[in-house]
């Protein structure tokens, strides 16, 4: 039967409910223009976990049960099945191919679950996968699973979804791989667990809308907000924005780095945030402001007298530092992830979408739901915090409690207070545990997930 089309943002059918359609709104078309791009990794999104089995496993005692887990997987969020397509009036659409018994079920996690037989290491894998992109005009699904050992011997594989950043952000993908590692671990204890009944299109109704649909805030946007608050004349202000540099030898375009903190200095960075009254990120977020100001001092001075002349007039002239895309969620402060190749500061906005705040709800959620604005820092609190010496080229970086704990990271929570995230006014937010109580339950220590949070 067909549904009435009340809304181009709503899924709805016109082929008697064999393919179901919407549009995309907003950062979901963004991303999606910028990902026809052929080197558009930045608006592509991966999420990795690395798992350690009890026992060492085979790839061909895995991938039975590797396709098991997707398949159930979709049926629990149908938007992982989900294509994407752009039409003759430049608008981008999703698309979802109802399945007519298992045949075509099959085939979607054939063209979807990627393979990878060489050992690598969590990092490595990350590293790899940034290099498989497609444009999001193909008609490709919006998601792929990919899975390979990373210790044979020790039992330890990576498993990863992948697909351009319309169709997924961050703790979409962990909350994905969660319920995949449950659906794996049963899959693996029952090799003979059937399938085919799970596909009748009772899916569909866990086919999300646009999230602004569901918020209620689709004619309600506010477009004057700026990143300065409502008050302040902006025209006059100068962002520390350094003429972009082209490095003609740079093989790729994305940088990963590991970075790995022990119990103990995560025990003591803790401390030092709560002796402060700070929260983590709160303190994370201006250290990375620090670094990415000092990063381009530092490049610059390499690029020559000129260019870095340049920029050095402009960090001893310019007002804020600017974050030109920053996304909110509807979650608390201390939620916020920081994204260091978009220089964006993430949150996410599942907990206020009514009947849509996971994937375990009735209606599902969508895949996308974070929402976007500026945020600008004062650049007087970050020089006196890096305390840059032209003559010598070098930082003289002050802790001190004055520069950088009652400077900066004041200055960066009086930021986020001049943006309305509203109705992100709650205090708590359900969010997804990294490894099921389940699995815990049964295995102990049987996932040990490392996410990739670069």
């Amino acid at each position: 039967m067909a549904t009435k089309v009340s809304n181009p943002y709503v899924f709805s059918t016109s082929d008697r409910g064999k393919t179901y359609t919407r549009n995309m709104h907003g950062l979901e078309s963004l991303c999606a223009c910028f990902a026809i791009c052929s080197e558009a990794d930045i608006f592509f999104y991966q999420g990795l976990c690395s798992v350690q089995f009890p026992s060492c496993l085979t790839s061909e005692e895995l991938r039975p049960a590797v396709r098991t887990a997707w398949i159930q997987l979709r049926h629990l969020a149908p938007h992982i099945a989900l294509r994407t397509s752009r039409l003759p009036d430049k608008t981008w659409q999703f698309h979802y191919d109802v399945p007519v018994g298992l045949t075509p079920v099959e085939a979607w996690a054939e063209s979807t679950i990627v393979e990878h037989f060489n050992e690598k290491s969590l990092i490595d894998r990350h590293t790899e996968l940034t290099t498989r992109i497609w444009p999001a005009s193909s008609g490709k699904h919006v998601l792929e699973l990919h899975f390979g050992p990373q210790k044979i011997r020790e039992g330890v594989w990576v498993f990863g979804v992948r697909g351009p950043h319309c169709g997924c952000d961050f703790r979409i993908a962990m909350a994905l791989l969660n319920q995949f590692l449950l659906y794996l671990w049963v899959a693996l204890e029952n090799s003979h667990s059937q399938r085919s009944s799970i596909f009748l299109g009772e899916e569909i109704s866990r086919l999300s809308p646009a999230p602004i649909i569901i918020n209620g805030e689709l004619d309600s946007a506010d477009a004057s907000q700026s990143a300065f608050g409502e008050a302040v004349e902006t025209s006059n202000v100068i962002p520390f924005l350094p003429p972009v540099i082209k490095f003609s030898s740079v093989d790729g375009i994305t940088i990963p780095r590991k970075v790995t903190l022990d119990e103990a200095k995560s025990r003591a960075f803790r401390e030092l945030c709560s002796n402060h009254s700070r929260a983590v990120t709160q303190a994370v977020d201006s250290l990375y402001a620090l670094s990415h100001v000092e990063t381009m001092l530092r490049n610059a001075q390499k690029r020559g007298e000129e260019t870095f002349r340049t920029v050095i007039n402009l960090y001893e002239t310019s007002d804020v530092w600017l974050i030109p895309l920053t996304f909110k969620d509807q979650v608390r402060l201390d939620a916020i992830i920081i994204t260091i190749r978009v220089l964006t500061a993430k949150r996410d906005q599942r907990s206020d979408l009514r009947d849509h705040t996971s994937l375990l709800s009735d209606n599902s959620t969508p895949l996308l739901a974070i929402d976007g604005y500026s945020l600008a820092l004062d650049m007087s609190f970050i020089r006196g915090a890096l305390n840059f010496d032209a003559k010598k080229s070098a930082c003289a970086r002050k802790c001190s409690n004055e520069a950088f704990w009652d400077g900066v990271v004041a200055d960066y929570i009086r930021a986020r207070e001049r943006i309305d995230v509203s109705p992100a006014d709650r205090t708590t937010a359900t969010s997804h545990n990294f490894v099921s109580q389940l699995v815990r339950r049964k295995c102990k220590k049987l996932y040990r997930p490392s996410i990739r949070m670069l």
